[in-house]
């Protein structure tokens, strides 16, 4: 899968093995060193924190539903007034690494080693990148150091985007990947570019997608010239597009049902941008005062712009530009084309334009809700380490020239002479380690954590659970209070989203949790000291069956997510009101018969009969079993022409028949297998 660099084939060499070996365990410790507060190096009461914290997790919340009670994770009923689970292209809840690790060991606990694996998988893509431009030891562990601990992955911890590193580190694999592609369109090739786009479309935040589609033209600079038929290479474009959609199948076929019905906070200014000639500083800008300055319009949110690497790699990088070209043109156009792009797309300057054309109609709508495309620059990280590993083994080559040092080693056992050659290359090693230690001082100053032995928001949360469903609001959530309520399985009414479903509704809470005060009409739950939760005059039921009167009668709710069983008293009936959601997807059943369901204000509605025992309602995810088929699909495809590239190939390329080759007797008919 690394794949020989320049389309090179080398003999096995245990050696050579042994060293590629080591630069990877090297890489992967230094990244573990970088996230070491997030993987052991703090004590599990003190969290992760940053203001996007809760609500990049919040979407991982999926998979303990999953384990807890199945499809009842379809429906997320957390948050406000609930929404369809597989929607959120926010999150990054269908990544398999998400998946697994987060089924393992849980939201809290998984979410801090998702944060070291993410920096680990961000240092091995620039590292295999590195490796694929044949560059020297050196420069291939100093990009994977700088991968690890680069400001466009821990930049995003002084926030909390733990999504957004989902997505950067996906993409940094992409990149490696599509050299291959670029150097051998064979079908193996093919199957880990469409399988890592696939991927990244799943990866969450969207920002990092809607780059990459921006950017994709210049997948077409490495084919040019290159002796491929266009036929060929449209043909493999196309194949591994089919392949990234099937894959991504899960989240595309849900969002585009419910797409209509999906509202985001617009910004037609583009306030959190900057301008193109000030991008390519938090390159080498990591300064805190810097991004409070008046350039930035929103200032102290050094999340959406750092992508600091230092000095030091950017003069490698132009150093490296010269080799490169000499090497492969095509790669070096495409590097270049991804640099300058990306770096320009993070400044906002085309979505501006868009948005400050009314003709442009519904693209215009859904431009200016892309309020943050600094994080798009981000792209252009890995393109940069490619052209610093250049740079740093064309100066070591350069410094060999100039001057070596031989050393000889004696036998003790033959006592034969061994000669070794040490090249004054190996001085830019005191320039790189100067460098990444740099770097790796920027990425400690952004992790940001909180003592929970301190508050009391575990000891409150835990106290409010109830049996019964119903909606806690916070007059002020704070990500404390907001962890640990989802953690606890309680409903936040009020709980910041970045999108949300028409017509934006928030449910009326039973229980309100603040520290500023009792709000009017509220009683004073018994609670530990510094917090204090109130219970809501008249109790804001879930469900509630409504009479001609304007009286009522309260329901008794239970369940999780997309299962929700409801009691009313025998003699209750008429309209009864739950404070779900009313979407498309939602059933409901009493003693097994059907019941029709109508949209109560934004809510779920029910014409309750007399003398109704329950009613179960359930939540059905529109293209559940298409999208689950096509994923599965989209999988086989990927596995068969990684496993078996040339069987019963079509394009008469490196055919391997497979019957052919083990089951001789069984090959009838040599030219049936080959065509």
């Amino acid at each position: 899968m690394l794949a020989a660099p320049f389309g090179r084939r080398f003999p096995f060499s245990l050696p050579r093995t042994a060293l590629l070996v080591f630069e990877i365990a090297l890489v992967i410790g230094f990244a573990a060193w970088v996230t070491w507060p997030y993987l052991g190096g703090t004590p599990k009461t003190v969290l992760p924190a940053g203001g996007d914290y809760v609500v990049s997790i919040q979407g991982r919340y999926f998979w303990e539903h999953v384990r807890e009670c199945g499809t009842c994770a379809l429906w997320n009923g957390d948050v406000a007034g609930g929404s369809p689970a597989l929607i959120d292209t926010s999150s990054d809840l269908l990544h398999p690494m998400v998946a697994i690790i987060t089924l393992l060991f849980g939201v809290a606990e998984g979410s801090r080693i998702l944060v070291a694996l993410t920096v680990i998988v961000s240092a091995l893509g620039s590292w295999w990148l590195a490796y694929l431009l044949q560059t020297s030891t050196v420069a291939r562990v100093f990009a994977g150091c700088l991968g690890a601990a680069g400001g466009h992955m821990t930049g995003r911890l002084s926030f909390g985007l733990v999504v957004l590193m989902t997505s950067i580190a996906t993409a940094s694999l992409l990149v490696p990947a599509l050299i291959l592609l670029g150097r051998n369109p064979d079908r193996r090739n093919t199957a880990i570019t469409g399988a890592l786009l696939g991927v990244t479309l799943v990866s969450g935040q969207a920002y990092i997608q809607i780059g990459v589609l921006l950017l994709s033209p210049a997948i077409l600079l490495l084919f040019i010239r290159r002796g491929y038929t266009w036929k060929l290479v449209l043909l493999r474009l196309g194949q591994m597009g089919a392949m990234a959609i099937l894959l991504s199948a899960l989240l595309l076929l849900p969002m585009l049902h419910f797409h209509a019905f999906i509202v985001k906070d617009f910004d037609p200014y583009f306030s959190r941008s900057q301008p193109f000639r000030y991008v390519p500083l938090n390159l080498v800008i990591d300064r805190l005062d810097y991004f409070s300055s008046s350039m930035f319009k929103e200032v102290g949110f050094p999340a959406w712009h750092v992508n600091y690497i230092g000095w030091i790699p950017i003069i490698f990088a132009i150093a490296g530009i010269a080799p490169l070209w000499r090497r492969s043109k095509n790669e070096t156009l495409f590097f270049g084309a991804l640099v300058f792009g990306a770096l320009w797309l993070g400044s906002g300057d085309l979505f501006k334009w868009i948005g400050a054309h009314p003709s442009f109609g519904e693209l215009r709508e859904q431009v200016v809700r892309l309020r943050t495309t600094s994080n798009i620059a981000n792209l252009a990280v890995p393109a940069i380490i490619g052209f610093s590993a250049c740079g740093i083994a064309w100066g070591q080559r350069k410094l060999d020239r100039l001057m070596r040092f031989r050393f000889s080693l004696a036998s003790q056992r033959h006592g034969a002479k061994r000669v070794v050659q040490v090249g004054l290359g190996l001085a830019l090693i005191v320039p790189l380690f100067f460098s990444v230690h740099d770097v790796f001082q920027s990425a400690r100053q952004w992790n940001r954590f909180i003592e929970t032995t301190t508050t009391p928001f575990p000891a409150v949360t835990s106290a409010l659970r109830s049996p019964e469903l119903r909606w806690v609001n916070g007059s002020d959530l704070s990500f404390e209070l907001s962890f640990f309520a989802l953690e606890n399985g309680l409903k936040l009414g009020n709980q910041w989203q970045p999108w949300r479903i028409q017509p934006p509704r928030s449910p009326l809470p039973a229980v309100i949790v603040s520290n500023s005060g009792q709000p009017e009409g509220t009683q004073l739950i018994d609670t530990p000291p510094g917090l204090q939760a109130y219970a809501v005059d008249g109790g804001n039921p879930y469900a509630r069956v409504s009479d001609s009167n304007g009286q009522g009668v309260n329901c008794r709710a239970t369940g999780r997510g997309a299962k929700i069983d409801v009691k009313c008293p025998q003699d209750a009936f008429g309209p009864l009101t739950i404070q779900e959601r009313f979407v498309d997807g939602w059933t409901a059943s009493i003693a097994g018969d059907s019941v029709p369901i109508v949209d109560h204000d934004g809510w779920i509605g029910i014409d309750l009969p007399v003398g109704a025992p329950e009613i179960e309602l359930r939540f059905h995810s529109p293209y559940l079993r298409s999208s689950l088929l096509l994923t599965i699909l989209g999988a086989i495809w990927v596995i068969w022409w990684i496993a078996f590239p040339g069987f019963l190939s079509l394009d008469g390329s490196r055919i391997r028949t497979l019957f052919v080759e083990r089951f001789p007797q069984l090959s009838y008919n040599r030219r049936v297998h080959s065509k």
